[in-house]
């Protein structure tokens, strides 16, 4: 392995099943998750993730099994996350982040998996199936949200309203076909799509039934994916990707697979984000249970993700020489 980058690890005492979600937000640090009742939980830092205060934990009354999703938009702190029957949710803080205001909360009619297929899953205690939650990000001053339909499609579609519905006349739906198990597997992971923005562009990512990184970007300004664009990375995963901008470059983040479930980035010397794009990998001596998060504020770049049985929360500082 390569030298370590992700220092100053910080555990919490809290525990979640699922992957979580980081953000910067007005000079603070957000973290949000899932708690082992279901509730969605969001604590914040006020030293860029290397403590955190626990007075400042806000637990909604609002419930899921799949990861949240942050993002700011309009000065406002949004999260989204799948219900317990799979439509997608909507809401924001009005208080600068501490709590989020339930009367903003909004439905979308849209799903991420068949109720049905969640109910047998209760009904057989299959704790093994894992449903991954939306994703957020903010193009040309629109707020978009992506998720897998109920039959593994990448999906997107944006707010028109400044944040207070997703409006379906914007939904597209891509022919791809995320990767997905059967609820009979011994572990049934079905990660999502993730959005970001780089150079001025909406892309997507996505885990493909190669078990492949694909990505996939608009030309039309966000309206539609354009399938003309779509290549591929090398590596292996069955969680979500991580895909953000750091230093106004693109990077990569993932878990590995099976045994090898050591957190993963590739960063880009250049500033080129293509098939022939030169890349640096490197492995970190942490593991994770699923998925991690990745939030940048100028120079700083933190991780968060869940470890070892319990699934305790760990944040970390990352340090990736880009040069």
């Amino acid at each position: 392995m390569t030298e370590e980058f992700l220092t100053e690890k910080v555990v919490l005492k809290q525990t979640s099943s699922y992957p979580v979600a980081l953000t910067f937000y007005r000079g603070h640090l957000y973290l949000a998750w899932v708690g082992s009742d279901h509730f969605l939980n969001l604590m914040r830092s006020s030293d860029g993730g290397r403590s955190f205060d626990l007075s400042s934990k806000f637990t909604s009354q609002e419930q899921s099994r799949a990861k949240p999703a942050l993002a700011v938009y309009q000065d406002k702190l949004y999260i989204a996350w799948t219900g317990m029957g799979g439509l997608i949710y909507l809401m924001h803080s009005t208080d600068g982040g501490n709590t989020f205001d339930p009367s903003t909360k909004s439905a979308s009619d849209e799903m991420t998996f068949s109720p049905l297929g969640i109910a047998a899953t209760l009904l057989l205690e299959h704790s093994h199936l894992r449903i991954d939650g939306p994703s957020l990000a903010v193009y040309q001053n629109r707020l978009y949200v992506a998720w897998a339909d109920p039959a593994h499609h990448p999906c997107m579609m944006c707010s028109t309203d400044g944040g207070k519905t997703f409006n379906p006349a914007t939904k597209f739906a891509s022919q791809e076909v995320c990767y997905h198990l059967n609820m009979q597997s011994g572990d049934s992971p079905h990660p999502g799509p993730v959005l970001a923005v780089y150079e001025n562009r909406l892309h997507m990512a996505w885990i493909g039934s190669n078990l492949r990184p694909h990505f996939i970007s608009s030309t039309d300004g966000g309206v539609s994916l354009d399938s003309s664009t779509k290549w591929t990375v090398k590596e292996v995963s069955q969680e979500p990707l991580v895909f953000t901008s750091y230093k106004e470059r693109p990077l990569l983040a993932w878990r590995g697979v099976g045994l090898w479930n050591y957190i993963n980035v590739l960063s880009f010397p250049t500033q080129q984000f293509n098939a022939s794009s030169p890349v640096q990998k490197r492995t970190s001596k942490e593991k994770t249970s699923r998925a991690l998060a990745l939030a940048a504020n100028g120079d700083q770049l933190v991780a968060a993700w869940t470890a070892g049985l319990m699934g305790h929360l760990c944040i970390a500082q990352c340090h990736l020489p880009l040069g």
